[in-house]
């Protein structure tokens, strides 16, 4: 956390001490912040008022009214539906006012403009695993490169041997495993199949 970052977020951990503070945080929180991303996620897809309404089901003046920050009547299922058009999620949960805090203090307008499902660049790639999700606007299909689906298929075998020799035979579709192998070629040298400890 940088200093600027620090000592935004002890200035407000230090105003949190009032209750009524705490309260009418909390409901411009939400009403300042639904207000800003629903205009930042339309803008963002550069869609007009006219154009969100007719994905919602609602006049423009209603998304107007849901654009400004003062409006705050919110419903869950008018944030459903918004969620739908927008092909995003939705989290409505309670949290610890540090969260709230950390999430307030950390704010940038990329947090705001979330992008949809077949943008959502956090399902592409997991640089840890290897595995590249590819999106699209029905489903999520994943791609894995033949190194690490050779590596998984090590791992299965392993386990399906170690299962076995603890509970006995794995209720496995037949054909599945062995599809799965050679959907990637053939195993290194050395690995043997899981599909011979399921026959």
């Amino acid at each position: 956390m940088s200093v600027d970052t620090t000592s935004a977020r002890q200035q407000v951990v230090t105003s949190l001490a009032d209750k009524a503070y705490r309260d009418a945080w909390v409901e411009e929180d939400i009403n300042q912040g639904v207000a800003f991303q629903i205009r930042a996620m339309r803008e963002q897809r550069q869609w007009t008022q006219r154009q969100l309404g007719e994905l919602t089901g609602q006049a423009q003046t209603t998304i107007s009214q849901l654009e400004d920050p003062d409006y705050g009547g919110y419903t869950l299922k008018t944030l459903k539906r918004l969620a739908s058009a927008f092909d995003v999620g939705l989290l409505a949960r309670f949290v610890p006012f540090s969260e709230l805090v950390d999430r307030t203090v950390r704010l940038s307008p990329e947090h705001l403009a979330v992008p949809s499902f077949a943008d959502d660049r956090g399902l592409t790639c997991d640089a840890a695993t290897g595995v590249e999700m590819v999106a699209t606007k029905e489903v999520a299909r994943i791609a894995i490169s033949p190194q690490h689906a050779k590596a998984l298929a090590v791992i299965l075998a392993a386990n399906v041997r170690e299962y076995e020799a603890q509970f006995g035979t794995i209720p496995v579709q037949p054909g599945l495993l062995e599809a799965f192998i050679g959907s990637i070629g053939s195993l290194p040298s050395g690995v043997p199949s899981p599909g011979a400890a399921l026959a």
